[in-house]
């Protein structure tokens, strides 16, 4: 199965006002080089990815990583201004396995979900889980498809940029020299069932590839 075309789409007020207003989120700006050198713009980046049904119920490994045009700025925990939330189809809609519930302050997020006319009228929306720290090394360093912490497997997202020292460029399979980075799904939200993602990043103009 091959991995669907993701869709770049408009950014709304509400998307805008969003991220700047997310913790950790708020706009950046750094320099080129030690001396200086020209400003850094922040930007925002926006897709929506869907994913289809499985009937195998295996794993995909060619939806678990999404390239990027701009890697974010992420801090000392490993945690990057990025934010995901998934509509599906779920009666039942427990927002486990790497998600939970979505924050008022994303609801911009699950309203865009709602009014997409390509989309389903999807009835459970929930935010896939960030993984930071121990889970956000383990997910960036691991290529294999059993990424797991003290025998826990792990369910979420992390950010991978190519210039991470303790990243394996290996987790950034298929992105080869068109981006310097990308978003990698572990464990359950990896796995299709028909669900959209909603997927908004802060990054800046410096990010892009290649490096300068």
């Amino acid at each position: 199965m091959t991995t669907p075309p993701l869709r770049f789409v408009l950014f709304s007020a509400a998307s805008l006002w969003l991220l700047s207003n997310l913790t950790g989120c708020e706009s950046q700006v750094t320099e080129r080089g030690s001396g200086g050198g020209l400003p850094c713009p922040s930007e925002q980046w926006h897709e929506f990815l869907t994913l289809p049904e499985s009937s195998s119920g295996g794993s995909n490994v060619e939806l678990s990583v999404q390239c990027l045009p701009r890697v974010p700025v992420g801090d000392v925990s490993g945690a990057y201004p990025c934010v995901i939330v998934e509509g599906r189809m779920d009666d039942e809609c427990n927002c486990d396995k790497g998600r939970t519930e979505v924050n008022s302050i994303r609801q911009s997020l699950v309203d865009e979900l709602k009014a997409n006319p390509d989309l389903p009228n999807y009835n459970c929306f929930c935010e896939v889980v960030q993984l930071t720290e121990a889970e956000g090394e383990e997910c960036r360093s691991n290529p294999t498809d059993s990424v797991e912490v003290n025998g826990q497997p792990l369910h979420g997202f992390c950010v991978v940029s190519s210039t991470d020292k303790t990243a394996d460029l290996e987790v950034l399979q298929g992105c080869g020299n068109k981006s310097p980075g990308g978003i990698r799904f572990v464990g359950d939200p990896q796995e299709p069932h028909g669900q959209t993602y909603s997927m908004l990043c802060n990054t800046t103009t410096c990010a892009s590839y290649p490096h300068e």
